[in-house]
């Protein structure tokens, strides 16, 4: 009973209708075939991520889909006792002969829920009615049943009732048919049922109506005997009351017709193929879609009723196919005749290469639709490449690119530069360019809504004498009175194509105009009028090129590169006699531009020998003296439209100048970390001599009193320099804090100043200047003069008057801190000195306490009498909680070093500089390269007999008188 006929052509017959007969229609109850759990006895589980609280459900019954949006967490169904919230349905009237479930809902909040539970079903071609039982009680809402777009609902009220779609069509497709709950009146509870479902075939008129579409179909091809014998047996049936009877008749005629209508729907679909094919609007399309649909046109004529249905849906694929594809083929039709346009001639300095490759882009026959896109798409980018190179002056034997000359060339790039006119920026609508990059940021302005576009762009160019090439991307709206780019008396109109099409896309294209230099400054105009209201214009990407250039060659670089040489060679730092960058702006700037040249590529001859002179001339002023090493440290001057001070980079966060020190100018970073750069910006730069102390200062405030707002400050090259250090809070509003700090260089060469904060602090008077902390000297592997060091961990020790004692820091760099003890004369016992007296090295120490281990030879002086390397290791002192502590190092010593042997043992290597004496400290192994005849003093000098005072002779100290 279950067919479904499968043809397009029995989709007419719900449309035809027919004449009622006189008797009672004949039913047939078709749930159980097409239905399921239409009573909803089966099994249910509660929707996930139904949206509603912990305490309610909606239930989803089987064989039901539940479409639910938007949801309320206040909504709820039930469908039994068992159910969550069963308790709101239970004091309802329920439905006698309903069995065990019912679907119940609740909707009370929000206005416009609904809840729909539908099966989506294949019924055969015929007449069909819907019923269930159901119930509407409460306000704020509706609710019904439906089959497609047909509705049935009942009046509210306390009591079922069946409701029903009547004698609704089926044309053999798909139909929805299901039940809603809708929720439209906020705070007001809607209570509604369903239940038993019933779905019924009305079979006579599905007969009547079955006949009359077979009685077309024969009309057509009156030589099927066999189908009018079967309509005339079916019309025998149609006064029955029998519904088998019905369902024979209609199922007998229904096999019939099938092949009948079959072959009707094949012949439709290949004369529906031929009419495409056939059609000159589809030309273009030449490749495998034409030739996969005249193959299906081509083919026989089947002979059964699958194979009807299978060659009648090959010929629509293969139409639709056909016809869909004439959208690339044309596109690529239009895209070689649009390619046509662009030939050397309307761009005499494009590429050769570029337009052989253009050429060749266009020579090629698409295969499919999917390759006739990508041709169509190729031969765009070659267009574009060959316009760019035109752009690039690629087809000129000599061309120099002059762009940079420009003040503004593109937004990308920079945006200020124009004057005498307002212009803005946007990215709404960019172009793509030759390698399928989207241009991100473009010039942009108009749209007036009262004067229309009036706009007048202008920029002034000094270049050396020559022809020039100045082309440019641009678009504009089609109500512009005018539009151009002019440079002098020369100018090209400009496109005014609206936002679409164009060269590069969304309606961009490129124009250029030739213009000759003698040498004097001219003025680059765009220009755009309109009367109309609303219009625009866009442009970016200028590039400029000298035509006539004559190329350096290998002797020009060469010079250039000597001059670079001559001119590093003077930035050597801030001292005396030095050049300090800030002082020698404009020679700096020469060396830095004679350095951003790519020799690489092409330049012309006449800039790299003009820039090479140029260095060569510029003029150095020396320092009198050792200046500051920064630049603007007060921030007195600010660039107009900066927001941060000359010399100076804010590498990132947010900042703005206010009134800072003495009136001048300080640097705010409101509410997030931000940071101030000095050393890598232009010519701004900090080259520092090496292994030099030098003394940072700066100023900083709170902007608010922030606990984030510490400062942190850097002076780096490499891994050389002061290191990231963080400068407590300042939290006054409105006094500066003045911090300090010294720090020695390493290797000589720029150095870069960071100073970064976490916050709401405004910093200002930084200066950078050469300065050595006090007491600090300078370590060296020298002689010895008027120190020795000392070490017991067990006594104190009182000494003689002619002695002064230093306690040592760490060695910084090269450099050592003495501190000078003054209270008294007594050494702790387990603090590290050195001992400096005037008579030699005749030091006298007194235990404060006997004791047997006193062991003064132990630190008796010793001289290396040739190079080698000592017994176990160097000792060095570094800083430790009680003083200063030693660690080893191996390395070899020179002849005439001096060192001494601590009273732990070990080895002692410590040099100095202090009264303006080299000093040294050394170990080595006594018993290396003796000389028994050689006798030298403390210094390391060698000494005959004749010499009075102290001396080292086979390893030991001696006193000559």
């Amino acid at each position: 009973m279950k067919r479904k006929l499968l043809l397009a052509a029995l989709c007419v017959v719900g449309a035809l209708g027919f004449k009622a007969n006189a008797q009672t229609d004949v039913y047939k109850d078709v749930t159980s075939t097409y239905l399921t759990n239409a009573d909803f006895e089966g099994s249910y589980s509660v929707m996930e991520n139904s949206g509603v609280s912990s305490d309610r459900a909606i239930y989803q019954p089987e064989g039901w889909t539940i479409t639910y949006n938007p949801k309320n967490t206040n909504d709820l169904t039930s469908l039994n006792s068992s159910c969550l919230q069963w308790t709101q349905f239970s004091s309802l009237e329920q439905l006698s002969n309903g069995g065990s479930n019912t679907y119940w809902v609740r909707q009370i909040w929000g206005n416009n829920q609904i809840l729909e539970l539908s099966q989506n079903v294949v019924l055969p071609i015929g007449t069909y009615t819907l019923s269930a039982m159901f119930y509407k009680g409460g306000s704020g809402g509706d609710g019904y049943i439906f089959v497609g777009n047909t509705t049935a609902t009942k009046d509210n009220g306390t009591s079922w009732a069946k409701v029903s779609v009547e004698n609704f069509t089926s044309d053999g497709d798909e139909i929805k048919v299901g039940f809603v709950a809708k929720h439209t009146w906020n705070g007001s509870a809607k209570l509604l049922g369903y239940d038993d479902f019933v779905l019924q075939w009305n079979l006579t008129k599905s007969l009547s109506s079955l006949i009359t579409s077979a009685t077309e179909v024969y009309n057509e091809d009156t030589s099927n005997t066999v189908l009018k014998a079967a309509i005339d047996e079916a019309a025998t049936h149609t006064s029955s009351t029998d519904a088998d009877e019905l369902e024979t008749a209609y199922n007998t005629l229904a096999d019939a017709a099938s092949l009948v209508l079959k072959w009707k729907a094949w012949k439709e679909a290949k004369t529906a193929a031929q009419t495409a094919i056939d059609n000159s609007d589809y030309v273009n399309v030449t490749g495998t879609e034409r030739t996969a649909l005249q193959a299906e046109i081509d083919k026989d004529e089947p002979s059964t009723a699958d194979g009807y249905d299978t060659a009648r849906e090959a010929l629509v694929t293969a139409t639709s196919a056909f016809t869909t594809a004439k959208t690339n083929y044309d596109a690529l039709v239009t895209t070689k005749t649009d390619a046509a346009t662009y030939t050397t001639e309307a761009w005499p300095y494009a590429s050769a290469a570029k337009k052989t490759a253009l050429d060749e882009a266009v020579n090629v026959t698409a295969t499919s639709s999917e390759d006739a896109a990508t041709k169509a798409a190729a031969i765009t980018t070659a267009i574009r490449q060959f316009v760019e190179s035109n752009g690039n002056a690629e087809g000129v034997d000599v061309a120099v690119d002059y762009t940079s000359s420009l003040l503004v060339y593109d937004a990308t790039v920079s945006t200020s530069g124009w004057t005498s006119g307002t212009i803005g920026t946007n990215q709404g609508q960019s172009y793509t360019d030759g390698n399928g990059a989207t241009v991100n940021k473009y010039f942009d302005g108009g749209w007036s809504a009262s004067a229309g576009v009036n706009i007048t762009l202008t920029q002034s160019l000094t270049l050396p004498a020559g022809d020039y090439l100045l082309q440019i991307t641009a678009r504009g709206a089609s109500g512009l009175t005018s539009y151009t780019m002019s440079v002098g008396e020369t100018s090209v109109d400009l496109p005014c194509d609206a936002g679409s099409g164009g060269t590069f896309g969304n309606g961009w294209s490129d124009k250029y105009l030739t213009f000759t230099s003698t040498g004097e400054a001219v003025t680059l105009t765009i220009a755009a009028a309109s009367t109309e209201t609303q219009q625009w214009i866009s442009f970016n990407r200028l590039r400029l090129h000298k035509l006539d250039a004559t190329l350096a060659d290998a002797s020009d670089y060469e010079a250039l590169n000597a001059a670079i040489s001559a001119a590093e060679g003077k930035t050597l730092g801030f001292g005396e006699g030095q050049y300090a960058p800030y002082e020698n702006v404009d020679a700096l700037k020469l060396l830095a531009a004679a350095k951003a040249i790519d020799q690489t590529v092409s330049n012309e001859q006449e800039a790299v020998q003009e820039l090479t002179a140029n260095l060569n001339n510029a003029t150095w002023t020396a320092n009198t003296t050792d200046v500051d090493a920064i630049y603007n440290g007060l921030y007195a001057t600010v660039t107009e439209g900066k927001n941060y001070p000359d010399g100076w980079a804010r590498t990132n966060g947010w900042g703005q100048m206010q009134s800072g020190l003495s009136g001048d100018y300080a640097t705010a970073y409101y509410n997030q970390p931000g940071s101030l750069k000095y050393g890598d910006t232009g010519v701004y730069t900090m080259p520092l001599a090496a292994n030099t102390w030098y003394k940072l200062t700066f100023a900083y405030r709170s902007h608010e009193n922030n606990s984030n707002n510490k400062v942190t400050v850097s002076v780096l090259n490499g891994e050389d320099g002061l290191a990231a250090t963080e400068f407590p809070k300042n939290g006054s509003t409105t006094e500066w804090k003045v911090a300090e700090k010294y720090f020695t260089t390493g290797a000589a060469g720029n150095y870069v100043l960071t100073l970064a904060n976490d916050g709401n602090t405004w910093m200002t008077g930084v200066s950078l200047v050469k300065e050595t902390p006090a007491n600090i000297v300078k370590t060296s592997s020298a002689n010895l003069q008027g120190y020795k060091t000392f070490y017991n961990a067990e006594f104190n020790y009182e000494v003689d008057e002619n002695t002064d004692i230093y306690i040592a820091a760490a060695p910084n760099n090269g450099y050592v801190s003495l501190t000078k003890v003054d209270a008294d004369r007594i050494i702790p016992a387990g603090t590290p000195v050195i001992l400096k007296t005037a008579n030699q090295y005749d030091i006298t120490l007194t235990p404060t306490a006997a004791t047997s281990s006193n062991d003064f030879s132990a630190n008796v002086l010793k001289v290396a009498t040739s190079t080698g390397v000592i017994n176990g290791a160097y000792i060095l002192a570094y800083t430790k909680a009680d003083g200063l502590g030693f660690y080893n190092y191996t390395g070899s010593l020179d002849a005439g070093d001096v060192y001494l042997t601590a009273t732990a043992g070990s080895n002692v290597r410590l040099s100095i500089v202090a009264d303006g004496e080299t000093t040294g400290i050394a170990g080595v192994d006594a018993e290396a390269g003796k000389d028994t005849e050689a006798i030298y003093n403390m210094a390391g000098q060698r000494v005959d007999g004749s010499y009075k005072g102290i001396v080292i002779k086979n390893g030991k100290k001696y006193m000559i008188k």
